[in-house]
């Protein structure tokens, strides 16, 4: 009978207790196996990492880091010139009075010159030269 299962053995049968000693034998021996590959491992990290210090020490200084990033300038600008651009009609309404015209600027507009090209009808380019 097996010490271990209770089942019934065919052939050598062993006294009670050896199949336990033999497993806490083998048990023993495999944490003393493992202790020791664990040293092992642990050294083996301690001169990986002394050769990689040592590798390190060899590459040139890291490049400084890049400048930090601004604003970019466009919608700082349109800020400000909405800014401008509100403050300028407002004194431009205050100078106008009360009783001027809603868009308060009409009086001062000035007509600017198109500077767009107009089309020139063909006759007219090759005309006048005789």
């Amino acid at each position: 009978m097996c010490s271990v299962c209770g089942e019934p053995r065919g052939g050598a049968t062993y006294p009670a207790g050896v199949l336990e000693v033999s497993e806490r034998r083998l048990q023993e021996g495999l944490a003393a196996v493992r202790a020791e590959l664990g040293a092992g491992l642990e050294a083996l990290r301690a001169e990986l990492r002394s050769e990689l210090d040592a590798l390190r020490a060899l590459l040139p200084p890291p490049p400084p880091p890049p400048p930090a990033r601004r604003e970019p300038r466009g919608p700082a600008l349109l800020r400000a010139l909405g800014t401008v651009n509100a403050l300028v009609s407002s004194s431009r309404a205050a100078e106008n009075g009360p009783d001027a015209p809603a868009d308060g600027l009409a009086n001062r507009a000035v007509a600017r010159k198109s500077h767009k090209k107009t089309p020139v009808p063909p006759a007219a380019a090759q005309g006048g030269g005789d």
